[in-house]
């Protein structure tokens, strides 16, 4: 996990994230002060109270005569040229060379494993301000990506804090060093943040919370076909036209009921079809049926309400099904748009979903959410799920899967079918 803290200079950040954290400053590697000069322990070397930490190469203790930053750019610079000038080498040589410095794996008490960078941006500076390479040119945009680099390699091992003083907020300096550094500081934060899980504003000691990753969370879903309709019995293609469950469909899903074919259920979505709305208060009855119209059928355009025998001499009909349903039915919806559509129907209930059970409290049910819809519906669902297999997932009228899932509020992971209603 990588935490990004940001804030003016003295506004607490540093004890605000010990405090948070429940740690001490053993964990803290720190800089600090005139970036260039060893005799005065510029950055700090590394505060790891008396004990010494060992990575592949590099030793860090209390009192070192040679600082972290120092260290780690001796590495740096073994991939530049003779004259100091960044070279193609070094693209070829940042594993090899760049990140031995980087490698660290610390045992820390209660099993916490964290390093925290404090004063980051002195870190920064050290490459614009190093008085021992005075002639060195600095592709900055290569410095920002080598740093974001770095960063990410300690990851692998351990969580990361970043703390940084904000910088830039008053006049532009008049040196161009100055102005280097605050650019370079800038895009390097910006790039941070954007992989950071956790990253904070700090002022006067209170933490403000810019960006947070969400927690993963497993999901076990219902999803429902409606049942019989009159056009269903005749084979039509039944897209948009609003048909009502036969009498038949009806007994039918309230004899599948009572003998337990389908979950009890927190929450139930439904297409706002008077077919799937039917069949959601036979289902799961005595629950608030929500409405979502991205759940419709497919618009079949010019078929609608046709069959196979009224459209077996139509040449158009004779080359949808020779491209196996892929091309658009005519003047009406293609698969990858219906797809798109239903998708975007799944994700704002998946969103719904994901805030309502991360922040309340709800009884367990069998499954979390059921979705009572169309086959065609049933199917784009289960291809989003599983990627492909879009025609492999037809289900009978009353029919449908559980499926469960993990979610963490962009991404689906995990996806299991658990059984077949």
């Amino acid at each position: 996990m990588i935490e990004l803290y940001v804030g003016g200079t003295a506004q607490g950040k540093l004890q605000t994230v010990l405090k948070k954290h429940e740690l001490t400053e053993n964990y803290i590697i720190n800089f600090d002060g005139d970036c260039s000069n060893n005799n005065c322990q510029s950055l700090h070397s590394v505060l790891f109270g008396s004990e010494t930490y060992e990575t592949n190469s590099i030793n860090f203790e209390l009192n070192s005569d040679i600082s972290f930053c120092e260290k780690f750019f001796q590495k740096f610079y073994s991939t530049f040229n003779i004259n100091g000038v960044f070279t193609d080498n070094i693209k070829e040589n940042i594993d090899k060379n760049l990140f031995e410095a980087s490698q660290f794996n610390i045992d820390i008490k209660n099993n916490k494993k964290y390093i925290i960078f404090n004063k980051f941006n002195f870190f920064i500076k050290y490459l614009i301000f190093d008085k021992n390479y005075p002639e060195r040119k600095i592709d900055i945009s290569l410095v920002e990506k080598l740093i974001v680099m770095f960063i990410k390699k300690i990851n692998e091992n351990n969580n990361v804090i970043i703390i940084s003083d904000e910088i830039g907020n008053c006049v532009v300096p008049m040196l161009e060093e100055e102005r280097v550094y605050r650019e370079l500081n800038g895009s390097v934060l910006q790039k941070l943040a954007e992989d950071a899980d956790i990253f904070s504003r700090i002022f006067c000691g209170v933490e403000q919370e810019i960006k947070k990753q969400k927690k993963k969370m497993r999901f076990k879903m219902a999803l429902v076909r409606h049942g019989k309709t009159h056009g269903n019995l005749e084979g039509r293609y039944i897209g948009k036209t609003d048909e009502c469950l036969t009498d038949k469909g009806i007994i039918e899903l309230k004899q599948m009921k009572d003998d337990k074919f389908y979950p009890d259920c927190s929450i139930v979505f439904s297409s706002p079809l008077i077919r799937c709305s039917q069949t959601a208060k036979i289902v799961f009855e005595n629950k608030e049926i929500f409405l979502n119209s991205k759940l419709e059928e497919m618009d079949f355009g010019r078929f609608e309400g046709k069959n196979y025998n009224d459209l077996k001499e139509n040449s158009y009909y004779q080359k949808w099904i020779d491209s196996n349903g892929e091309i658009p039915f005519p003047e009406g919806e293609d698969k990858e748009s219906f797809i798109k559509r239903v998708g975007q129907g799944f994700d704002e209930i998946l969103q719904l979903c994901y805030d309502l059970f991360s922040n309340f409290y709800i009884n367990m049910k069998d499954v979390d959410f059921a979705i009572v819809a169309h086959g065609g519906t049933i199917m784009a669902i289960m291809n989003i799920l599983l990627g492909e297999g879009y025609y492999e997932y037809r289900v009978k009228n009353g029919r449908g899967y559980i499926v469960s899932f993990t979610f963490d509020g962009k991404k689906i992971d995990n996806v299991e079918i658990e059984k077949e209603i």
